[in-house]
C-alpha cells in the first residue's frame, strides 16, 4: 500500500483542493497532522471552521507564527521555528510521536523551498518521509503547480510516485 502522496495544486483552486484533501483525510483517519508553512494556526482553524471541517482530529504545526512572535498556546497546535533543518525534523517527529498521528500533510514544499536551500530542504523531506514510512503514517506533500517541474520536486518522484489529483468527490 502506498503511504506517500504528492499533489500539485493550481493557485486558482488551491484553497478548494486543500479543503477537499483535509475533509477526506479527516473523514477516514483518527489524527491528522497539518504542517502549515503558508498560514498561521489561527488562519488554518478559521479556514476549517468556515468550510465545515472538524478540527478535533487535526494537529496543526504552525511554522509561520514563531517568525511573527505570535505563539499563543492552544490545544492541538505546535509551533516550530524555521531556523535549523535538524531541529525542524526532530520537532516534527516529536509531534507525530506524541500525538500518534495517522497522516501528515505538508503545505507546502514550495514554501519550504523559500526557507531552505534545495539540498537542506530535500534532507528535511527525506527524513520526515523515512520516519513516517517506518510508522505507517500516510504522508501528503503539497506542491504549487508552478513548481511541479522543479528539480527538487522531480527528485521526490521515486519516494512518492507521480502527482495525484485531488479528486475526492
Amino acid at each position: 500500500m502506498d503511504l506517500n502522496f504528492m499533489y500539485s495544486l493550481d493557485e486558482n483552486n488551491y484553497l478548494f483542493d486543500i479543503r477537499k484533501l483535509l475533509k477526506t483525510i479527516l473523514m477516514t483517519l483518527n489524527k491528522v497532522c497539518y504542517i502549515s508553512l503558508n498560514k498561521t494556526a489561527e488562519s488554518v482553524i478559521e479556514f476549517c471552521k468556515e468550510n465545515g471541517i472538524d478540527t478535533q482530529k487535526l494537529i496543526i504545526i504552525d511554522m509561520i507564527s514563531p517568525r511573527l512572535g505570535n505563539t499563543k498556546a492552544r490545544k492541538n497546535v505546535s509551533y516550530i521555528k524555521i531556523d535549523d533543518s535538524k531541529k525542524v525534523v526532530g520537532s516534527v517527529i516529536d509531534v507525530l510521536k506524541k500525538e500518534k498521528c495517522d497522516a501528515l500533510i505538508i503545505d507546502s514544499l514550495s514554501t519550504l523551498h523559500i526557507y531552505f536551500e534545495e539540498k537542506e530542504m530535500m534532507k528535511i523531506v527525506h527524513d520526515v518521509l523515512v520516519y513516517s514510512g517506518s510508522k505507517h503514517i500516510i504522508t501528503n506533500l503539497i506542491v504549487q503547480k508552478k513548481d511541479s517541474e522543479a528539480d527538487y520536486v522531480k527528485s521526490l518522484i521515486p519516494l512518492v510516485g507521480n502527482f495525484k489529483e485531488v479528486n475526492f468527490d
